[in-house]
């Protein structure tokens, strides 16, 4: 009997053992004991890692990545991106020269009024700064459609406000620092004078022109650089002009 009692023992302990192995699949799902992090069970595939033994051995490698453009696509993108921007840099910098030959035009004036040549790089530097103010504007306004075919020209308007305002503030300080630093009103006029009809027509082309090369089809970012040879050009052609007739009208009490 001794030997029965065994028996009845070890089958207990058997179905006791078989129960408690399928009672978790038997509880509900808020009841389940939770794996640890990182373990996983027989009927759970682990992850793979993405670093995969290559058949060598001893090195790992990286798997493809279905999204990575090939070397000749990249190298094709780069040499497409440096035919466009060199066209554009080499035709601005041919079109750059006409201010050389305009200041060639203007060179007896020059060498009698040697302000000029001192404070050209000024007026021809503020003319390029607000002219890119004024592109930078339009550019982000088409980017977020806050310029559009119904809003350009009411933007045009404010703009070209905005610039006559910020040439008579910037000319007033062309005005003081020539007064100051040269000691002569004529030529402090005259250099106050170019700088307002400078930084006023480059703050109305720098708006103007980003719309104009969207209308013609022409990517607007490189009305960036073109505005700051117009405004060379332009810079250099109006300081020219304006102080030619203002000394040439004051020639009598004029210094050089």
């Amino acid at each position: 009997c001794a030997h029965t009692r065994h028996v009845i023992q070890n089958s207990a302990l058997l179905s006791a053992a078989l129960l408690f192995e399928s009672l978790p699949n038997a509880l509900p799902m808020s009841y389940r004991p939770r794996r640890r992090p990182g373990s996983y069970s027989g009927d759970t595939e682990a992850p793979t890692s993405p670093l995969k033994k290559a058949p060598t051995g001893g090195h790992f490698r990286k798997d493809k990545d279905d999204n990575e453009k090939p070397r000749e696509s990249r190298s094709e993108g780069f040499m497409a991106v440096l035919r466009s921007r060199g066209t554009v840099l080499v035709s601005l910098m041919v079109v750059q020269s006409l201010s050389g030959m305009i200041l060639g035009s203007f060179e007896a004036l020059i060498q009698d009024h040697v302000v000029i040549t001192l404070f050209l790089t000024m007026l021809v530097g503020a003319g390029g700064n607000a002219g890119n103010q004024a592109t930078v504007n339009i550019i982000r306004g088409l980017a977020t459609g806050e310029v559009n075919n119904r809003t350009r020209w009411a933007i045009l308007r404010n703009e070209a406000n905005l610039g006559l305002v910020l040439g008579l503030l910037l000319s007033g300080v062309a005005f003081l620092r020539v007064a100051i630093w040269k000691g002569d009103l004529v030529s402090a006029f005259a250099i106050g004078a170019a700088c307002l009809v400078i930084v006023s027509l480059s703050v109305l082309v720098g708006a103007a022109l980003p719309l104009l090369f969207v209308h013609f089809g022409i990517d607007a970012a490189h009305a960036g650089p073109a505005i700051q040879v117009a405004m060379d050009i332009i810079g250099v052609t109006f300081t020219c002009i304006i102080c030619s007739a203002i000394f040439a009208a004051f020639a009598p009490s004029s210094a050089a």
